[in-house]
């Protein structure tokens, strides 16, 4: 169906051309017609784009010449435009994302980034990262609220949870740096709930279960 639009569609075109599904209204047609459609949505904006791969509804919906995508499920990279070299695995993954060079995996995960070369893992990792660059988030809600932190490396359910700004740390545990770590940088926290007394300290390195509570 792809190449039969091309080839109706010819460069220069004063009227665009309409092509039209034919199909009975019958059970047997009736469904791989609605399957074939919702695919059609999904691709009709691409025009210049190429080695792209986008499976779901509304994957890659406003697509036109980024290329060497993979978006799948529901919606997921659906208003990338340009952004190229991305990878996107899960309902609304990357579905406001414009960046280049990121990997989100899990529902909601990298949501709205512009930022690039990024890897998101788990539902809602890094939703509200904008133009945060280079991190690596892992676990549900990881570095929730990062917003322009860069170079940052989080595992852990809730880890980094109120990072906003904050850059090159590395935070692992479960609720690590919790409470208001806000803007600090050059941490390295380990353990459950580590550092999460810190509230404005930067080139610390804390280790073990709950440790820096009082920071």
């Amino acid at each position: 169906h792809l190449q039969a639009l091309g080839r109706i569609h010819r460069t220069g075109q004063v009227i665009p051309p309409t092509y039209s599904q034919m199909a009975a209204e019958i059970p047997a047609e009736a469904r791989p017609t609605a399957v074939l459609m919702k695919k059609m949505a999904s691709l009709n904006a691409n025009t210049t784009g190429a080695y792209n791969v986008f499976v779901g509804y509304q994957a890659g919906l406003a697509n036109t010449t980024a290329a060497s995508n993979t978006f799948l499920g529901n919606q997921a990279g659906a208003t990338n435009v340009t952004g190229t070299n991305n990878t996107y695995l899960g309902q609304g993954a990357g579905i406001y994302a414009t960046g280049t060079t990121n990997t989100f995996v899990g529902d909601s995960a990298g949501k709205n980034t512009a930022g690039s070369e990024n890897s998101f893992m788990g539902m809602s990792a890094g939703l509200n990262n904008i133009t945060g660059s280079g991190n690596v988030f892992s676990g549900h809600n990881a570095a929730f609220t990062n917003i322009s932190g860069m170079r940052n490396t989080v595992i852990g359910n809730l880890a980094g949870y109120y990072n906003v700004t904050g850059a090159s740390n590395t935070i692992v545990g479960y609720g690590a740096a919790g409470g208001n770590f806000g803007s600090n940088s050059a941490n390295s926290l380990f353990g459950f709930n580590a550092g999460s007394g810190l509230s404005s300290g930067s080139n610390n390195v804390v280790t073990g279960y709950l440790a820096g509570q009082s920071l």
